[in-house]
């Protein structure tokens, strides 16, 4: 997590450090101090903010995950205010009192993890974290942090509010799990869970099931409820092999069509895969960029040592040395824990190009 902190005080300063001792201890944290305090700057290790607070601010939205404000909130407020956008896409935002008493979740408390983080700093500086989302308040299930902690891609986010108030209200909420997730922990007692065979939704023949509900799928389209909210783990991996010089457009357009004939979200896709003499071929190289994807590419002995029956061809072990690469590559980048993925999808082919699907195994944890 990338976490900007400032303080404006030199009691907040000393606050600042007492939270850098606590997030600051992972590896895992990029935690850095910025001051507006140009003495404090030079001996303590803090940034001097040179610019407005404005403009500082404007940059931290665009490169932290995270934001704290050691000071008071209207300071806070005024400097977000102007680059807020959706809790879908905002960071984190917390805001610290100068004695370090109070650590309060101010904006995207779920899916930025300001909640969560809240309540990690007070436990670390013996502070009281300030959380106000209702759900949290009222112990209920919320379907944006679930969403969050299994890397879930949310559909809709109005249908996930709508969610969240049936949640409060008491009202029925439904959910359908695809077979291939395992849910574990203790299931939330506000959701009603489909039967494993159950169909997809029709309105005159299903009148006992809840009006709302939640899908969790790779079908992202796929509807079990009038008003279906999808969730998709991202959990797929696309294996493709492709002939030199196939141009950006073909390959898009060929695997978009291969996603949507198999019922497969792209939110779903993980990373594509291929073999190693193709890790500099722009089609397939340009595809990952735009859609956000790792590209990962084997060698031929990686591929050759894929357990599992794929489809063959001599031509394709004539040029590149291993008898089938979109599908080898697909189950071999969706393995777990030296636990193969399961191929979900065999090799298609069209026009030079071939792509296959495996999902790699994931458990959702309540």
């Amino acid at each position: 997590m990338r976490t900007a902190c400032v303080c404006f005080t030199e009691r907040g300063a000393a606050t600042a450090e007492k939270i850098r001792s606590v997030l600051g201890k992972y590896e895992t944290n990029r935690f850095t101090l910025y001051t507006k305090r140009r003495e404090a700057a030079a001996a303590d290790g803090f940034f001097f903010i040179d610019d407005s607070l404005k403009e500082w601010t404007r940059q931290r939205f665009l490169d932290s995950d995270a934001i704290l404000f050691v000071g008071a909130c209207g300071i806070a407020v005024r400097s977000i205010a102007p680059f807020l956008m959706s809790k879908a896409e905002d960071p984190a935002v917390l805001v610290i009192d100068e004695t370090g008493s109070w650590v309060i979740s101010l904006v995207s408390g779920h899916l930025g993890g300001a909640n969560a983080l809240a309540r990690e700093i007070a436990a670390g500086i013996g502070a009281q974290p300030v959380i106000t989302t209702a759900t949290d308040l009222n112990e209920r299930f919320a379907v944006d942090v679930f969403a969050r902690e299994n890397k879930l891609f949310i559909g809709s986010m109005e249908l996930a509010k709508e969610v969240s108030a049936a949640v409060l209200a008491g009202r029925p909420v439904g959910l359908r799990c695809a077979d291939e997730f395992v849910p574990e922990g203790r299931f939330p007692q506000e959701l009603s869970l489909l039967e494993k065979n159950a169909l997809p939704y029709k309105s005159d023949e299903m009148l006992e099931r809840p009006i709302l509900g939640i899908n969790i799928s790779l079908n992202e389209r796929a509807r079990y409820f009038e008003k279906t909210l999808a969730l998709v783990p991202c959990c797929t991996v696309l294996g493709v092999g492709c002939r030199k010089g196939k141009t950006p457009e073909e390959l898009e357009t060929f695997l978009l069509q291969v996603l949507e004939a198999s019922d497969v979200s792209i939110h779903s896709v993980k990373k594509i895969c291929s073999i190693d003499l193709k890790e500099n071929e722009e089609a397939l190289v340009l595809f990952a960029e735009k859609y956000g994807l790792p590209f990962e590419t084997y060698t031929v002995q990686q591929l050759s040592r894929v357990p599992g029956h794929f489809s063959t061809s001599t031509f394709v072990e004539t040029m590149v040395g291993v008898d089938n690469v979109c599908e080898r590559s697909a189950v071999l980048g969706a393995m777990t824990e030296n636990e193969p993925g399961k191929l979900i999808l065999p090799k298609h082919a069209q026009n030079g190009m071939t792509a296959a699907l495996a999902v790699e195994k994931i458990r959702l944890h309540f």
